[in-house]
């Protein structure tokens, strides 16, 4: 949508084709209960100066992303981006400040000027371990076993994975009718007409979410 408004804005003929039928991309299409977008929306929506549109909240929500909504926004994109990629030297102001900005190992991933450098890796792992040190204190302060909270902890990189920053969802693991199982090693070998197999266990289920990501 974005690419094609250099034209539209010259009266290029467009003749757009896809299953939706409205703008917002991926985010717009989901509609599970809770949905809000895990990057700022100053920078991710599109076009917020040209349409006049202001997001209500820093993360976008469903309800406003499914709803329909030169200067500012570019620059506080290219500050996002000297962040996230870890230029040097950094901005002085961190004008987006989020998870994604306070993660310099994340340019490993994203690349950067300084990932030319032979020993960059080497040393952001330094840098990524410290980080990685307090997600893992943090699971084993609110999650009461000690066993569920070792395999709810990264064992890799910061920038093997889509990092999550939130994690209100591990109180949830406290619950008397929530069980963690381990698939790492053995996965789920097959389904039962009563749920799932794993490593030889039957866990009975009322309803399997198959939630992919």
């Amino acid at each position: 949508m974005f690419a094609t408004h250099p034209w539209a804005q010259n009266e290029q003929g467009l003749e757009p084709s896809g299953s939706g039928s409205s703008i917002r991309g991926t985010w717009y299409w989901n509609r599970y209960p809770g949905l809000m977008c895990d990057t700022e929306s100053y920078i991710y929506v599109a076009l917020l100066e040209e349409t006049g549109y202001m997001s209500r909240n820093k993360y976008a929500s469903g309800s406003e992303i499914q709803a329909d909504g030169t200067g500012w926004q570019r620059r506080r994109q290219m500050n996002f981006n000297a962040f996230t990629c870890n230029e040097e030297p950094l901005p002085s102001l961190n004008k987006v400040d989020d998870g994604w900005t306070r993660m310099p190992s994340f340019s490993v991933l994203i690349g950067g000027p300084q990932s030319l450098q032979p020993d960059y890796i080497e040393r952001i792992k330094t840098v990524d371990m410290v980080r990685h040190a307090k997600i893992r204190e943090g699971a084993h302060d609110i999650v009461q076993s000690a066993v569920s909270a070792d395999l709810l902890t990264p064992w890799y990189p910061g920038w093997c994975k889509r990092p999550c920053f939130h994690d209100d969802y591990l109180s949830a693991f406290n619950l008397p009718n929530v069980e963690l199982v381990e698939i790492r090693h053995q996965g789920i070998s097959h389904c039962t007409a009563k749920g799932l197999v794993v490593n030889h266990v039957e866990y009975e289920l009322d309803a399997i979410i198959l939630s992919t990501g």
